[in-house]
């Protein structure tokens, strides 16, 4: 191998490329916001590719045979669509750096892409800040998947759109909440010194897909978030400003009806109510001993309706509700058995788990009309 040259696979490039490009910005104030930063780092072997839109930042590394170590910013969409059309094999590269070019092979194929210094590029401090907690993977993927898609997906006001790590009575409870519906999970024997701190459910929802087998380490300051999701990737994003509303204050306390129901025969219901529901999002509960009628209606389609079996106790209740918001409160939901919990057709309904106590899902009704 020549000593300018770095050869890794194409897997693992393209994987560092999708990961790390996730956050490209869409519309850059800078020209070298379009690009990835990649970095050949001799001593450890690896090449580093990472990506910022000023707002948060991706990076990972990759397995790499790095015969010296170079620096520069490749356009990040070309590049990524170049290495998606090769074939399985090895990728070589190397860089000319008095013409700014980035010479790649793969087989027979090849290309050259015009790069930037990587200078250019906006720095990035990666050190995990002293303030931290370790999350186990499982969890971390509960809070960006079954919490941060109840949080707001406009900026009308901007916290909302945040995801909050909130300390409460030694224990961590992770929130959020678009002021229609309000999911919740409880950590126990986690805590965090100092006030809350909000993170941007968008960045969230993008490194799901990410999060491997390995505990998450999140750190913090005073503005931004460094997360540590696996031995190779780590993503670090600006914290959201503001105080996070008091959330436990639409909280029953009590509850006049109590459902058990099977998951899997709730979801059904709501896949099969959600053909008639495209119009108006209202599905309609009626909650009585010989079972819950869930029902839609559609102008344009007609109606339907379907019966779950459940458990009762208390009140006979009648309700109605988004169906996309009554959907994911029961997907979030990690139990066999579903805890439906309400008081009255204008007032909240909390979903929870017979086996899942750690988080519960609430939602404000709709108006039947």
């Amino acid at each position: 191998m020549k000593d300018d040259v770095v050869m890794l696979s194409r897997k693992a490039l393209l994987q560092a490329l999708q990961i790390a490009g996730a956050a490209v910005a869409v519309r850059p104030t800078l020209p070298v916001l379009n690009d990835v930063l990649i970095e050949a780092l001799r001593e450890e072997q690896i090449l580093r590719i990472s990506a910022t839109n000023l707002e948060m930042a991706l990076q990972m590394d990759a397995r790499a045979a790095v015969g010296r170590a170079w620096r520069a910013a490749v356009p990040a969409r070309e590049f990524l669509s170049w290495v998606k059309a090769l074939p399985e094999g090895v990728v070589t590269m190397s860089l000319d750096e008095e013409r700014h070019r980035l010479a790649c092979r793969s087989g027979s194929s090849g290309g050259t892409f015009a790069v930037l210094d990587a200078d250019e590029f906006p720095p990035m401090d990666w050190a995990i800040p002293e303030r931290r907690l370790m999350v186990p993977q499982e969890v971390f993927r509960r809070i960006a998947r079954d919490v941060a898609v109840a949080a707001a997906r406009d900026d009308s006001f901007p916290t909302l759109t945040g995801v909050a790590f909130v300390p409460c009575d030694g224990a961590l409870e992770v929130a959020a909440t678009d002021g229609y519906r309000l999911a919740v999970l409880r950590i126990d024997g986690e805590a965090i010194a100092g006030p809350s701190i909000i993170i941007p459910a968008e960045a969230l929802r993008k490194v799901a897909p990410f999060i491997g087998g390995d505990d998450v380490v999140v750190g913090w300051g005073e503005r931004w978030a460094v997360f540590a999701l696996n031995k190779q990737t780590r993503m670090m994003t600006l914290l959201v400003g503001g105080q996070y509303p008091p959330y436990h204050q639409i909280e029953p306390k009590s509850f006049r009806t109590t459902v058990r129901a099977r998951k899997s025969l709730l979801q059904a219901a709501i896949r099969q109510m959600a053909i008639f529901a495209k119009e108006t999002k209202l599905v309609r509960l009626d909650i009585a001993p010989e079972g819950m009628r869930m029902s839609a209606k559609s102008v344009e389609l007609g109606a339907g309706e379907v019966v779950v079996p459940i458990d009762i106790d208390g009140e006979a209740l009648t309700i109605g509700f988004n169906i996309d918001y009554l959907y994911d409160a029961i997907g979030g939901v990690d139990a066999e058995v579903v805890l439906l919990r309400g008081n009255a057709p204008e007032q909240p309904l909390v979903a929870t788990g017979v086996d899942d106590g750690q988080y519960r899902h609430i939602i404000m009704p709709m108006h039947l009309g």
